[in-house]
């Protein structure tokens, strides 16, 4: 497999004091598990995508001479291995050694309240039973407001609503959905991704399209309360919407 990544996200409302704090324990929990799974291999873990929005950050690992892909899938085996420990509140075995030991108590201890969790992912490998992991998914849709388009493995938005920004991926060649909802109100419909725990939406993807909920015009919303075949007299805009919305959400 020639592509390592691993995601880091702080989920809640996170300052950036507690963002400093999260990347310095990440740099140390990598150079741990460098030092630890694969001694005197020098990997390299470069910022492939880094969303403040959602306060996360993709990271690919490019190896060096004295590396292998090896080295990297015993690092990356870990640091998912740490995830999974630091969402069952578990300690983290003498096997890993002191240095992620310590970088993992300081990841657990940045979690406070406001900030409700530390996520720690890995893309490389067979891949891990959602329920396992933390999360489930099922098809809905989202309400919010959509900003910080990246173009970085993908086109991706954030989409910021009440459980604050929700990371959303495109597929490829569905951008022109987007055409005119950017910066702007919109409902993004496809498989939401949450946490088990707190049932909190962390991404949507195979994203099946997105309607703007702002700067319609009244004639818009009487062609839509004329497509739910409403057999009372044409409503008003408001009633127009609500009807709307509870056909689509079914």
């Amino acid at each position: 497999m020639s592509d390592y990544s691993i995601t880091f996200r702080l989920e809640g409302t996170v300052t950036i004091v507690e963002l400093r704090h999260g990347f310095d324990a990440l740099a140390l929990l990598l150079e741990g598990l460098g030092s630890r799974m694969a001694p005197g291999a020098e990997i390299e873990w470069e910022v492939t995508d880094l969303d403040a929005g959602s306060a996360s950050a993709t990271l690919t690992a490019k190896i060096d001479r004295a590396g292998t892909h090896e080295d990297v899938e015993r690092v990356v085996s870990g640091y998912a291995e740490i995830g999974r420990r630091l969402r069952a509140s578990d300690g983290v075995p003498d096997s890993f050694g002191s240095v992620v030991q310590a970088a993992a108590a300081r990841l657990a201890a940045i979690v406070n309240g406001h900030v409700t969790g530390v996520s720690l992912e890995a893309s490389s490998g067979a891949a891990e039973p959602e329920e396992a992991a933390g999360y489930c998914s099922d098809f809905g849709a989202l309400e919010g407001h959509v900003d910080s388009m990246s173009k970085r493995r993908g086109l991706c938005f954030t989409l910021w609503g009440a459980d604050g920004g929700v990371r959303c991926y495109l597929s490829p060649g569905s951008e022109e959905m987007m055409r005119d909802a950017w910066d702007r109100n919109a409902a993004v419909e496809g498989m939401i991704r949450r946490e088990m725990r707190s049932g909190r939406p962390v991404d949507i993807r195979q994203i099946s399209r997105v309607v703007v909920l702002d700067g319609v015009d009244h004639e818009a919303f009487q062609r839509a309360a004329g497509s739910l075949e409403i057999k009372e007299p044409r409503c008003s805009m408001d009633e127009a919407l609500r009807r709307v919305r509870n056909q689509w959400y079914g």
